[in-house]
């Protein structure tokens, strides 16, 4: 009888926290159909939870992240590398050369990329955005 309730409570519990999950849709407008997309979600602190490398081959792309938590927000950073080389080309100050692009389309300034809060996607539902990158 103990076995059976353990394993009822354990299966209650996954439930649960498959219901806090949901997904994250991100569509990409680029103007270019070849290279490397590099996204990153983050969290509320700013820091990298997932990140993923996206194959170009059209200029419009799209990649899901799974099990983000409903009630939390996110922002993503994505930058589309051309040349193949693994990381955002800049000239200076740090200005970015190549195609880059981050939630709520935001842009940063000479200072730096945006803050969080420009950036901040809250997740109630399974939910889709489009970012340009450019």
């Amino acid at each position: 009888m103990k076995i059976v309730a353990t394993l009822l409570v354990l299966l209650l519990q996954t439930a649960l926290l498959q219901a806090q999950n949901t997904t994250l849709t991100v569509n990409f407008k680029l103007t270019n159909a070849y290279g490397n997309v590099y996204i990153r979600l983050l969290d509320e602190n700013g820091d990298k939870v997932d990140s993923y490398v996206l194959a170009v081959k059209n200029t419009l792309e799209s990649y899901t992240f799974n099990n983000v938590t409903k009630g939390k927000a996110y922002a993503i950073d994505a930058f589309h590398d051309l040349n193949g080389n693994g990381e955002l080309d800049k000239r200076w100050p740090g200005i970015p050369t190549e195609p880059y692009g981050f939630s709520n389309n935001v842009r940063g300034s000479i200072l730096g990329p945006p803050e969080f809060e420009d950036k901040r996607v809250l997740i109630t539902k399974p939910t889709t955005i489009t970012i340009t990158v450019e």
